[in-house]
């Protein structure tokens, strides 16, 4: 699975030879403005030294939308990660992404044609090749599901590794961990 590390590493070492022009574009992205966060309803844990990755928990009806957040730790210069989401395609039928918290992360960073059987990929990367930091406990983006599962179910969501290794890129090109913490939506009675 180091072949995913080695992509990733090299996408970042030749996204490092663009020119101004590329950075000055970055530079001027516009990230979605801050925007509240769901509430979450236990403490989430967080491990220094590696990238902490928590999802909100929702709650919704059967039938309705309810969206989670992904709230990041510890994101201090990093030139990007990938991962894996997974989610009972029984329970949950993906709708899309929203509210962006990094530069140049939109809908298309997240491969979904596998959502049906539950599986989302998830590639970003700076395109600036400097790294990117943001403050702790803040959003990196937000995925929106339908729920299927009866009144009472608690549908879990979970970054894996699976397909997609979990790698994270970090200050000098370093490797870093990525820790997790899965959410889930109660589909209330």
């Amino acid at each position: 699975m180091q072949k995913y590390f080695g992509l990733l590493l090299m996408i970042i070492i030749g996204l490092s030879s663009c020119g101004e022009k590329a950075n000055q574009a970055n530079q001027a992205a516009v990230m979605t403005k801050n925007v509240p966060v769901a509430k979450r309803s236990k403490a989430k844990k967080k491990v220094s030294g590696a990238i902490n990755i928590n999802v909100t928990d929702a709650k919704a009806k059967s039938g309705e939308e309810a969206c989670v957040s992904f709230i990041v730790s510890n994101f201090n210069d990093i030139l990007g990660f990938q991962h894996s989401i997974q989610f009972d395609p029984a329970e949950l039928e993906f709708i899309g992404s929203k509210n962006y918290g990094l530069p140049h992360l939109a809908d298309s960073n997240f491969g979904a044609t596998k959502a049906n059987e539950g599986t989302l990929n998830f590639l970003w990367f700076d395109m600036n090749v400097k790294g990117v930091s943001v403050d702790n406990e803040s959003r990196l983006y937000d995925l929106c599901f339908k729920t299927l599962a009866k009144k009472g179910s608690q549908c879990e969501i979970s970054v894996t590794g699976t397909p997609t290794k979990m790698e994270v890129v970090g200050p000098e090109k370093t490797k870093m961990n990525l820790i997790t913490e899965s959410g889930k939506i109660t589909v209330e009675k």
